[in-house]
């Protein structure tokens, strides 16, 4: 009931004013897809999660493909089928939750900037269905969601998750002292493939390899 009264008055705050030619979003319910099925208190933090765009979950764990592809031809010994796919699924699980979560932080950090962009508006937060410290809160479930993954990899992963975490949350800061907010969140993307080098026990920085693992890394990066 309450987050029915505030999807109203949010319609009722996008109208624009009377003689005015200017269109301005209005927020409609999911009429389709997965949000339509979800009930309707849970469809803003499904929002926050991206769940409506799955897309994007490609730029999370495509670097974990290559660095797993690139680690198995560099192990000694040769990992097995078996193994690279058990890596693969946590891998994934992984770049699900990591991407919901850096979703949800990032809407949080950048409502007031949300609130003046047409396409960017109507985000949960941003259109006050979910306060800033619900947003908090979801963001810190879904971090501490991700801890057990790691408890099931070689320690030396467990290594990396402090500096992909704090480069995910340093990105909505990048956007406002740089033109260039993406190379910042290609650092915490294309850190995946370290972490992968470190699930399959591969020194990147070997003498024999350092040159095109910096290269594979920084390619990712950019």
């Amino acid at each position: 009931m309450e987050y029915d009264q505030k999807v109203k008055a949010i319609k009722k705050e996008d109208r624009p004013p009377q003689g005015s030619s200017n269109t301005v979003p209005r927020y409609n319910l999911p009429s389709n897809g997965l949000l339509s099925l979800l009930p309707t208190p849970w469809v803003p933090y499904a929002e926050l999660m991206r769940l409506d765009c799955p897309a994007g979950l490609y730029a999370f764990h495509v670097p974990y493909l290559i660095g797993l592809s690139y680690a198995a031809c560099l192990a000694f010994p040769s990992p097995s089928l078996e193994d690279l796919f058990a890596y693969n699924i946590l891998f994934l699980i992984d770049s699900i939750i990591l991407r919901d979560a850096a979703c949800a932080w990032n809407d949080n950090v950048d409502q007031d900037l949300d609130r003046k962009v047409t396409r960017c508006r109507l985000r949960p937060i941003a259109r006050g269905v979910v306060v800033t410290t619900q947003g908090h809160i979801f963001t810190a479930a879904l971090t501490l969601a991700g801890t057990p993954l790691f408890l099931t990899l070689p320690i030396e992963c467990a290594y990396h998750v402090i500096p992909v975490t704090l480069l995910f949350a340093l990105y909505p800061f990048a956007k406002r002292v740089t033109n260039l907010p993406q190379v910042v969140l290609g650092f915490p993307l294309a850190w995946a493939i370290l972490t992968c080098w470190a699930a399959l026990g591969v020194d990147p920085i070997n003498a024999e390899v350092i040159m095109p693992s910096m290269s594979l890394f920084a390619a990712n990066v950019l």
